[in-house]
C-alpha cells in the first residue's frame, strides 16, 4: 500500500532580484525557484495585469524553475511582477519590483 505524496507550491528566490533597478535599453533577469507536487502550473503577471509575452519578453518554465527575461528594458517593463503557482494542495504567490531607471531615446538627424 502506497500513499501519494503530495506539496503545496512554495516559490523562493534571492532578495536580491526584488527591487532592482535596470537601465533603459538594458536586461532584467527575474529567476524564481518552485517546488510542489505534484508540479505547480505558474502564471506570470504585471501589475496585476496578464504578463504578455512578445519582443523582448521570455519565460523559460522548468521542473523546478521559472526564469523571466526583459531585453531592452523601457518604462513598460517597469512595475510589480506576480509569480504564482498552483497545484491541486494549494498555490503560493511572490511579488517582485522591478525598477527602470532613465529613458531610452532614439533622435533622427536629418
Amino acid at each position: 500500500f502506497e500513499l501519494p505524496i503530495s506539496a503545496a507550491p512554495n516559490i523562493t528566490y534571492d532578495k536580491k532580484v526584488d527591487g532592482q533597478k535596470v537601465k533603459a535599453g538594458g536586461l532584467c533577469i527575474v529567476p524564481v525557484n518552485i517546488a510542489g507536487y505534484p508540479q505547480p502550473s505558474v502564471t506570470r503577471s504585471l501589475n496585476n495585469r496578464p504578463l504578455e509575452r512578445g519582443t523582448g519578453v521570455t519565460v523559460e518554465t522548468g521542473l523546478d524553475f521559472s526564469t523571466l527575461t526583459l531585453k531592452g528594458c523601457s518604462g513598460k517593463y517597469g512595475g510589480t511582477y506576480t509569480v504564482a503557482a498552483k497545484n491541486d494542495v494549494g498555490t503560493d504567490e511572490a511579488n517582485i519590483t522591478v525598477n527602470i531607471m532613465g529613458q531610452f531615446i532614439i533622435a533622427f538627424r536629418s
